[in-house]
């Protein structure tokens, strides 16, 4: 118990002043709107007393809340949630109520302060196109994200990707893509795939 708290002071001590910086700013641009953040735990809590501690898998539990709320409402209480990035995919269980833990060993360091159990593989859509690049049986894969990276389509085609889409884009010209890539074509709205393929 001592070793973790200790870690978890250690860890707080240092996020909590950069994150004290961001969480200002942005306040102040919000002027007199409350503000709330949320936190590892799932719950949320006012700007003001927002930790560093609590905010290292805040992003992952807000996924598991949004997972868990759009279940209920479709009827299902049992889930498991499947949370995939750039870099990691995050996978949860909920049996009609949130899974706690209060002692979490995070990037090898042992966090006490209580967070949604979250299960986090290392293993993201970045992870899975560099499987494909060299593999001339892959499957054709499109990446769909919500990233505003100018120079993302270059990076995704490098990695193998046959197509790149926004999330801004009406579900029907995801469909249309699928089978354009499914049919040997490379998918790269508003881009010159003449241009993607050129030096930089």
């Amino acid at each position: 118990k001592f070793v973790s708290r200790g870690d978890t002071t250690v860890v707080d001590a240092y996020l909590s002043p950069i994150l004290r910086r961001y969480v200002d700013r942005v306040a102040a641009d919000m002027g007199d709107t409350r503000l709330m953040f949320m936190q590892s735990n799932g719950g949320l809590t006012d700007a003001r007393l927002f930790q560093g501690k609590d905010a290292i898998l805040s992003g992952p539990a807000g996924g598991i809340v949004g997972a868990v709320q759009t279940a209920a409402r479709a009827g299902f209480e049992k889930i498991i949630s499947f949370d995939m990035g750039g870099t990691s995919t995050d996978v949860a269980h909920s049996d009609g109520e949130y899974e706690r833990a209060f002692e979490t060993l995070v990037a090898g360091v042992r966090m006490r302060a209580p967070m949604m159990q979250i299960h986090t593989v290392a293993a993201g859509g970045g992870s899975i196109l560099q499987s494909l690049r060299d593999n001339p049986d892959a499957p054709r894969v499109i990446v769909y994200t919500g990233s505003d990276d100018r120079d993302l389509p270059r990076k995704v085609m490098s990695l193998g990707a046959a197509g790149f889409f926004s999330k801004d884009r009406h579900p029907d010209q995801l469909v249309e893509a699928a089978h354009a890539v499914a049919g040997g074509q490379m998918v790269f709205p508003y881009v010159d795939v003449r241009e993607l393929t050129r030096d930089p």
